[in-house]
């Protein structure tokens, strides 16, 4: 309620939104109930109906959390109310992306550069992961993650970028070093 309020003060067509966030719940018109759990908001922004939770605050403008994807909510708007829609975004929208530099040495163990970027709510997982974990497990976890890469690997660094920034999407980057991974020829005797 409170940010349709500031949206209206701001100018904005806003309107809260009751929501049932799971699935068994979801409006049904000709059968009306009233088993909603969260409201939410929608405004009014370039003659669309844009939906926002302010609960989900790793969500940036025009996403929403998984739960509000694909619902069937109850809009009230000044004259009564609407049912209505909230998007379900693709899976294009949704996305993990890793991109991995390999190179391997002369004592044929390899030193590797990875980069993972998320999208959706990918990226509000991974955002509000990053931000309310401590700086030391989120090491330990990497550290955990490369050893399913080779047994001793050894995490080098590792770097955040865009955390705080909604509009961009949060990556993480790594580099390791494991060392002779590759498989001994079999002596005979």
């Amino acid at each position: 309620m409170l940010l349709v309020t500031m949206l209206k003060e701001a100018g904005f067509q806003a309107y809260p939104v009751l929501i049932a966030t799971r699935e068994y719940y979801n409006l049904n018109e000709d059968f009306p109930s009233v088993m909603f759990n969260h409201c939410i908001a929608a405004v009014s922004y370039n003659k669309e109906l844009v939906f926002l939770d302010p609960t989900a605050e790793t969500c940036p403008f025009g996403d929403l959390p998984r739960g509000d994807q694909k619902r069937r909510v109850l809009v009230f708007q000044e004259e009564g109310y609407k049912i209505e829609n909230t998007p379900d975004y693709a899976a294009g929208h949704n996305l993990i992306k890793q991109e991995i530099n390999i190179k391997v040495n002369n004592e044929e163990g390899i030193t590797a550069d990875k980069k993972i970027s998320v999208y959706g709510v990918y990226d509000q997982g991974q955002r509000f992961w990053l931000l309310y974990t401590p700086p030391q497990l989120v090491e330990e976890t990497l550290k955990e993650k490369i050893q399913e890469v080779s047994i001793g690997a050894q995490l080098d660094n590792y770097e955040i970028k865009n955390l705080n920034d909604l509009n961009i999407p949060v990556s993480l980057s790594y580099k390791l070093t494991a060392g002779n991974i590759l498989p001994q020829p079999e002596h005979c005797g």
